[in-house]
């Protein structure tokens, strides 16, 4: 019937639950004498399946083509070359594992293609890129980094596109950062989004590259070495993590980038102390430093950050003590400062981090007593203040964190009994205290006595070896397992729409509402601990 409609020009047919084959409803189409005048095909967000066939090239005055969320198989069939009228191009998240057709390259009206979420196959040349003149932006991402599609184009090859958006996420384009990426001034000046996440590119990252305001760019999970780049001041996300940068974080990073929200080092092989200027980024969002080999004590840089929400330096050799000036970052939902060298007390300033939900000072060297007002944290999941030299008791204010589902204080010097009121009767794991002498009661086999009941002690616990260091390390893996996936179990369903794109999540988190708090919490503890869990096996593989 839609033969009839001889002057069709746009056919929307999106987001209609549509089933079937593809082939015959473009064979069908293709062959209608109304073909000549349609311009738009958008049959998105349907659950059609099957091959996109050679057919589909006979719709020479198409201009738009919309077949993004299905189920389509194969590759693009080489009739493509004949829609020499196509702008758009839009075939993600769908199954097609076969290979894009070289005849792509000769379609010189196209501005957008977006390829990405699909299984493909095979190589990409100069011939793929030819006469694309028009270009604008161009996705072939994937999420899962196993790399299926290759990039071989000629180092001397300079395409004649001007891009502002290019996402490239898990394509190899290694090993080193070619020449059409890199020598492209114009394209430099335009970019708004670059993603080359999960791919197996090494050398160094050039900082001519220029970006459009709010720039998203992501470097992360590639070999690139030598000093960290610093880009123009429109970057607002940028991603270097798990790479081999080295050297210092640059002094003037927070006065050449003061539009920094997302700022992620981690997993490198950076040195020296953390810069003074990173304080005068007022919109920052995420500060990640986390596996490095940074010293040096934590700078005194956490006033006016209203949106701070993740801080994680773990996994360096940082010293002194912890500011108390951190207490002020009324947004923050995470912190870890853990395996340091850190001295001095838990700062009483931090209970005031009223939407804290994950707080990690494990391993350094803590002393002191816990902080009798922790329990103002009445959003705190997960605490972890073991592997310090910490002493006197458990504080009762701390039963009153109903919230609290994973608590680890062995290898400190806490003394007295372990209170069994509230939240306190569902941590009854016995490893959670462990190596705490002077500790008494449930869950532990050694009961208080009455004169211990209403008393505490100050020392008697035992301190840190290297022995006992090592020995935990599997048990404090499975403990970091065990709470990403049991909080992956219970808020998938509602949190699964909200974690799909890193930098929107990061930028979301800041500014939502405070009855949202809880929630929130929850996806930042698990997306954090599954995160690192995830590199930290990646890394143990191979490095």
């Amino acid at each position: 019937s839609l033969g009839k409609l001889r002057n069709l020009q746009s056919l929307h047919l999106s987001l209609n639950n549509i089933s079937g084959e593809i082939t015959e409803f473009v064979d069908s189409l293709s062959n209608c004498p109304n073909s000549s005048s349609l311009e738009l095909l958008d049959l998105g967000y349907n659950n059609i399946s099957g091959f996109l066939p050679n057919s589909v090239g006979q719709l020479k005055n198409l201009q738009f083509l919309r077949l993004w969320d299905n189920s389509f198989a194969g590759s693009i069939p080489n009739s493509i070359g004949n829609m020499s009228f196509l702008k758009e191009l839009y075939l993600a998240n769908n199954q097609m594992d076969g290979t894009i057709a070289e005849s792509l390259g000769q379609l010189s009206s196209l501005i957008a293609v977006d390829l990405s979420e699909n299984p493909w196959h095979g190589v990409i040349t100069e011939a793929h890129l030819f006469n694309l003149t028009c270009l604008r932006e161009l996705s072939i991402a994937k999420s899962n980094p196993n790399v299926t599609l290759v990039f071989n184009i000629n180092q001397n090859f300079l395409p004649p596109f001007k891009l502002i958006y290019l996402n490239l996420r898990s394509c190899k384009l290694g090993p080193n950062f070619h020449a059409w990426l890199r020598g492209q001034n114009e394209l430099s000046t335009l970019v708004s989004e670059l993603d080359f996440a999960y791919n197996q590119l090494r050398g160094k990252v050039p900082n001519t590259l220029r970006f459009q305001t709010s720039a998203y760019v992501d470097f992360s999970f590639n070999r690139f070495e030598g000093p960290l780049p610093v880009f123009t001041s429109n970057v607002t996300s940028l991603f270097l993590s798990d790479n081999f940068f080295s050297g210092p974080i640059p002094e003037d990073i927070g006065i050449k980038m003061p539009s920094l929200a997302n700022y992620d080092l981690s997993w490198n092989y950076l040195t020296g102390s953390i810069p003074l200027s990173i304080g005068k980024i007022m919109n920052l969002i995420s500060f990640i430093v986390s596996n490095d080999h940074l010293s040096g004590g934590i700078p005194l840089i956490w006033d006016d950050k209203p949106n701070l929400y993740m801080v994680d330096m773990a996994n360096n050799s940082l010293s002194g003590e912890i500011p108390s000036s951190m207490g002020n970052l009324e947004s923050l939902m995470f912190l870890a400062l853990s395996s340091n060298n850190l001295s001095g007390e838990v700062p009483g300033e931090l209970t005031s981090l009223s939407r804290l939900g994950a707080l990690n000072l494990s391993t350094n060297h803590l002393t002191g007593n816990i902080p009798e007002k922790i329990g103002n944290l009445q959003l705190l999941e997960t605490l972890d203040l073991s592997r310090n030299q910490l002493s006197g008791p458990i504080p009762p204010s701390m039963t009153s964190i109903t919230s609290l589902t994973h608590l680890n204080l062995s290898y400190n010097r806490l003394s007295g009994k372990i209170p069994t009121s509230n939240q306190f009767q569902t941590l009854n794991d016995p490893s959670i205290y462990k190596h705490n002498l002077a500790l008494c009661g449930i869950p532990l086999p050694n009961k208080c006595s009455d004169e211990d009941k209403g008393t505490h002690h100050s020392s008697g616990g035992v301190g840190e070896d290297g022995e006992d260091r090592d020995g935990d390390g599997k048990e404090m893996m499975w403990f970091y397992i065990s709470l990403a996936l049991g909080s992956v179990v219970g808020f998938w369903g509602v949190c699964g729409t909200l974690i799909l794109n890193w930098s929107c999540r990061h930028a979301y988190f800041g500014f939502v509402d405070r009855k949202k708090d809880r929630l929130l919490t929850v996806i930042t503890i698990t997306m954090v601990y599954l995160l690192r869990f995830c590199k930290a096996i990646r890394n143990k593989c191979s490095r």
